[in-house]
């Protein structure tokens, strides 16, 4: 719902400042084909996000998309995926380079 609201599209770059475990991130590039990149300071959930591009892969590929075998690298289909471990505040040229920028300062 909220990539639809942002009206995402294949040619935008979407940045999710503190991404967890990257649901976003990876619907964003799934879905609407855009460059997604999430960032997150918590290693746990970092890894979790890069495990979950690996698990999506593989099913994407068992569905018959083979472009999902190029993944996180850009494809016809999808957009490029980047998991960053850190700090925004490490990071904040991407601020220049997303037109879409999502921030859930929820913490649990």
């Amino acid at each position: 719902e909220i990539l639809e609201e942002a009206g995402l599209m294949k040619n935008d770059v979407y940045l999710d400042i503190g991404s967890g475990i990257g649901q976003t991130v990876l619907q964003a590039s799934l879905t609407k084909g855009a460059h997604s990149i999430g960032i997150e300071i918590v290693k746990e959930r970092h890894n979790t996000a890069e495990d979950l591009l690996k698990f999506s892969k593989l099913e994407l590929i068992k569905l018959g998309k083979s472009d999902a075998m190029l993944l996180p690298s850009a494809t016809e289909s999808f957009g490029r995926i980047d998991f960053i471990k850190g700090s925004f505040t490490n990071f904040k040229d991407l601020l220049k380079k997303a037109n879409v920028i999502y921030f859930n300062n929820f913490a649990s």
